[in-house]
């Protein structure tokens, strides 16, 4: 939307006037005005509809800002893989590409994607651009955006593609629940599901690190620490074998993002008496007694 300077000058936005009409069928116009609030809901039917905003204030009203909505077939949307961008210059890299016949093309977001008005924000492009930074005042760091980009025709705007990415990935601040069971003498299973990888995350999480802390000679009988990674993010369960019977352990995991290591909280495992070794020195010692008898 481009207000006029005239609008510009005169300060706060009174309200909204929004004008709703179907290009096919019918020419029925509605009309609504909405006060206090910078998002409403609209509902309308499965053609193509023409959306037409003006934003007014003791000066009159802005230029309207217009988008068009596509026919909805119920398909399509879905189809598509939402696919993950990153941040430039405090703002997101959008890129899309070029669909034949197109004489434009929208990029649409919400400003407030964890608040239940969205705050539905949109910019348009000719034919020969099919790449933006998406800068945005509302736009916060550690919080997932997710751009929609349509193709303009003669009949609408078409989805074409849909991306999702952070102006700045932070580390996240959900802490990974971890688990240790099934102890035995040289190993132990340890997982930490269940562990959200939705937008609720301040970061897109790849994978995991899983510290094992054994205050004696190590996890390998060579390292005070051993780091184990796991590369996928989904998989969240890990059998740590190799250990020390009778042996004190530290487990520690952490989930990785573009912006660093969560914080963690040590969980404790002792591991079992080696009771087959104990079996072995007993059976080497009746045969030591039998042979020298």
């Amino acid at each position: 939307m481009k207000p006029s300077s005239i609008f510009k000058a005169n300060g706060n936005i009174s309200h909204y006037h929004i004008k709703v009409r179907p290009l096919e069928g019918a020419p029925t116009e509605k009309e609504i005005s909405v006060s206090g609030v910078n998002s409403t809901q609209i509902s309308i039917g499965r053609q193509v509809y023409t959306i037409s905003i003006t934003a007014h204030n003791s000066a009159g009203g802005s230029t309207p800002a217009e988008l068009r909505v596509p026919a909805n077939t119920a398909k399509g949307s879905n189809l598509i893989i939402t696919e993950r961008t990153s941040g430039r210059d405090g703002g997101v890299i959008v890129k899309w590409r070029k669909m034949p016949g197109a004489h434009g093309y929208v990029v649409e977001w919400c400003a407030a994607p964890r608040s239940p008005h969205c705050d539905l924000q949109w910019k348009k492009y000719n034919a020969t651009v099919q790449s933006d930074v998406i800068v945005s005042r509302d736009f916060r760091p550690g919080v997932r955006y997710e751009f929609r980009i349509y193709g303009s025709t003669g009949d609408g705007e078409h989805l074409l593609e849909k991306k999702e990415g952070y102006t700045k990935e932070l580390a996240s601040s959900v802490k990974p629940n971890v688990r240790i069971s099934n102890i035995k003498a040289r190993s132990f299973f340890v997982d930490w599901s269940p562990y959200p990888l939705d937008g609720s995350q301040e970061g897109f999480v790849t994978g995991y690190n899983v510290f094992v802390n054994d205050t004696g000679k190590g996890c390998s009988q060579s390292d005070d620490m051993c780091r184990f990674y796991i590369e996928d993010p989904n998989k969240m369960q890990l059998t740590i074998t190799r250990l020390i019977p009778n042996r004190k352990y530290k487990v520690a995991v952490v989930a990785i993002t573009g912006g660093g290591e969560t914080r963690s909280d040590d969980s404790g495992a002792d591991t079992a008496d080696d009771d087959c070794g104990l079996i072995r020195s007993v059976l080497l010692c009746l045969s030591s007694v039998i042979s020298m008898n």
